[in-house]
């Protein structure tokens, strides 16, 4: 990534952090919610990781994984419901696979709204958080005004093991990605692989902000 690059992502998280801040919900008043979430500690766990990122200015959090497309999809609710919870905020969910998984579920329940000139086709689930398909995210002008409608932007990008549609994808929005976290199985667990992970980052300019370590069964991949 080049420096100009990486000047352009800073002075944007600098403008970030002169925004008003998100309205804190008060639990006495919350909407209902409209989902249920099954393991609430997974979710604080996960949640809590990208908070203090997000109170320095970071928007965009990518969660990709070796090869464990639910876990990963899992991770992503996990940080959009704790955040949904903790305030009233504009999210947003790209993923190139919004067909099936986790996702499934919720997209299918969403409001569809189509594509609206240089807006693209997205998916409303109540008003919670939004979902967009990667391919719909074509033009870099388009991309960013729409970018600039959410408060948080959470990316499920493809597999890691599927490397010509992570470089492309890497290629294209490097640049407005703030941190990575990377959900690998145990077995991965050595700091061989933590630091080869992390090279594959380097030449995007991307942090790294925590490799989350998970028991994943792939039977349900």
């Amino acid at each position: 990534m080049s420096e100009l690059s990486l000047d352009l992502k800073h002075e944007r998280r600098k403008s970030r952090l002169t925004r008003k801040r998100p309205e804190i919900v008060d639990p006495q008043g919350a909407p209902s919610s409209f989902y249920r979430i099954e393991n609430p500690h997974d979710m604080v766990a996960i949640g809590a990781t990208c908070l203090e990122d997000f109170n320095r200015g970071a928007q965009h959090f990518v969660f990709a994984s070796t090869n464990y497309k639910s876990t990963q999809q899992r991770a992503v609710l996990a940080v959009a419901s704790y955040f949904d919870h903790l305030f009233r905020i504009r999210t947003l969910i790209v993923s190139d696979n919004l067909d099936r998984g986790p996702f499934k579920t919720l997209v299918d329940a969403s409001a569809k709204h189509e594509r609206a000139g240089s807006r693209p086709a997205h998916n409303r689930f109540y008003h919670h958080f939004d979902f967009i398909s990667l391919p719909e995210l074509t033009g870099d002008e388009a991309s960013q005004s729409f970018f600039e409608d959410y408060d948080l932007v959470l990316w499920d990008p493809p597999c890691l093991n599927n490397s010509a549609e992570v470089s492309k994808c890497m290629g294209r929005f490097a640049n407005y990605f703030d941190s990575i976290t990377i959900i690998v199985a145990n077995a991965a667990a050595k700091s061989s692989d933590q630091r080869e992970l992390r090279r594959h980052f380097d030449g995007f300019g991307i942090n790294v902000s925590g490799i989350r370590f998970r028991e994943v069964l792939k039977v349900n991949e």
